[in-house]
């Protein structure tokens, strides 16, 4: 009884210290809308390389909706191929370094503009979002060899996510479901469309692909309460003690 009572303290805490609004669960990505893409073997810095998580495509809100990406800016990071891997017929490409078109070296996915809905009256130019994610896994495509399909899995730290760019009006402005320095999974399946397949030499030859993925960004930390709130406990543990001695003595 003891613990129960404590539990549900802890939820009336929880509770107490949360304040409900509209977030964004994931951001589901592809290659841009949905269209294939291109990978050619052309040396760093240039400009077709291998694309990794693509672009925002829509995007699944706490309230569960799901809105399209709208007007705003979707610059691809691409990958530099470190590595391959070949072993138990299984390949496995690793990526050493990400650069963002916008944000240069280091970036793993960052994408600006609407979380649209034309239906919704919304003022200004509707909601919108803005975040950028840092790598924190290794990046590692992996593949069984002469399939068409591929998956990408790993974890990225949310280096922003705020309104300071400005890109519409700040009230308007919809966060992530975690907080920025959050660590989030993302995973993504690339299939070859040229009749390709994954082997050992794929990168250096010519290929089409699409990719389609996710970024959960649902993440339920432990809340850590507030000075006060830790006072509010204390008493009330000390009166549920204060209590449970009383019936012990009862008891006797």
């Amino acid at each position: 009884m003891f613990l129960r009572t404590c539990a549900l303290m802890l939820c009336g805490v929880a509770a107490a210290q949360s304040v409900y609004a509209l977030t964004i669960d994931t951001i589901n990505v592809s290659t841009v809308n949905g269209y294939g893409d291109t990978h050619s073997p052309t040396e760093y810095p240039g400009y077709d390389r291998f694309s990794i998580l693509g672009a925002a495509y829509t995007y699944s809100l706490s309230d569960g909706q799901v809105r399209p990406f709208g007007a705003g800016w979707i610059p691809y990071t691409n990958g530099h191929l470190a590595s391959v891997a070949v072993e138990n017929g299984v390949v496995r490409y690793g990526f050493d370094q990400v650069s963002n078109w916008a944000w240069g070296q280091g970036t793993i996915f960052y994408s600006v503009g609407q979380v649209w809905c034309s239906s919704c009256g919304e003022t200004g130019a509707g909601l919108w979002t803005e975040g950028r994610f840092v790598p924190v896994s290794p990046i590692v495509l992996t593949a069984s060899l002469g399939s068409a399909t591929a998956t990408l899995t790993g974890t990225a730290r949310i280096a922003m996510n705020n309104a300071s760019g400005n890109w519409g009006l700040p009230e308007n402005f919809l966060p992530f479901s975690s907080p920025e320095g959050s660590v989030v999974s993302y995973s993504a399946t690339y299939t070859l469309t040229d009749g390709s397949t994954w082997d050992a030499d794929v990168f250096d030859r010519r290929f089409t692909y699409n990719m389609i993925g996710a970024i959960d960004l649902l993440i339920v930390p432990m809340p850590v309460p507030e000075p006060g709130t830790w006072a509010l406990m204390v008493l009330g543990l000390g009166v549920i003690g204060a209590n449970r001695r009383r019936s012990k003595r009862a008891e006797r």
